[in-house]
């Protein structure tokens, strides 16, 4: 409080006025992920770490590819799109005292290109055909890795069989497709029926 006080005079009295001034610090933060990028993958909610002031929003640029909740920050890769963004947290208070408002970069990275392979119908057996992008299981590898199904050797039996990829950052793909093998019966002969004249 400051009191702004003035003498008396002959003819007046002290006159005092008294005044409040509030010091407010400004706001300020850093924010960051436990990472700089994310498979698109992970499908679990990635949270932000907010050091400083809180209460404030967030956004991300370029808008629309990253999905953020604008009040906790945390990002969600699998359903969002690859690329760079840069997350901004929006401090709350006055512009006063506000100071620029922090930022921080994630990336989601792409998953390997595993195309979809159709279902397939065959006769007595079938022979992979040669992928680009990973290599053909019987099993699902997101549950532990198996050796590879050997192309060269033709399946017999009808089965799921699983196209799995993983590239160097890590991020992995994986599709299936039915193969059914159908047997081809075996023909019969009967030696013909010698009526004599």
């Amino acid at each position: 409080m400051i009191t702004n006080t003035v003498a008396a005079t002959a003819s007046c009295d002290v006159k005092e006025k008294s005044f409040t001034i509030n010091i407010t610090a400004p706001s300020t933060a850093t924010i960051s992920y436990g990472a700089a990028s994310y498979c698109k993958n992970i499908n679990t909610p990635q949270s932000v770490t907010v050091n400083g002031t809180a209460g404030g929003t967030f956004s991300a640029s370029p808008n629309g590819g990253l999905n953020i909740n604008a009040n906790t920050g945390a990002i969600d890769p699998s359903t969002s799109a690859p690329g760079i963004y840069t997350v901004t947290y929006s401090l709350p208070g006055s512009v006063v005292c506000t100071n620029v408002n922090p930022s921080t970069q994630v990336e989601i990275l792409p998953l390997p290109n595993v195309v979809q392979p159709a279902s397939v119908q065959a006769c007595d057996s079938y022979t992979l055909t040669t992928l680009t992008v990973g290599n053909y299981f019987t099993q699902s590898q997101l549950g532990g890795s198996t050796t590879p199904i050997d192309i060269t050797t033709p399946l017999t039996s009808s089965q799921t069989v699983y196209v799995y990829a993983i590239d160097g950052n890590g991020c992995y793909n994986e599709k299936s497709f039915n193969v059914t093998i159908n047997s081809v019966p075996t023909p019969t002969f009967k030696a013909p029926i010698v009526t004599g004249k």
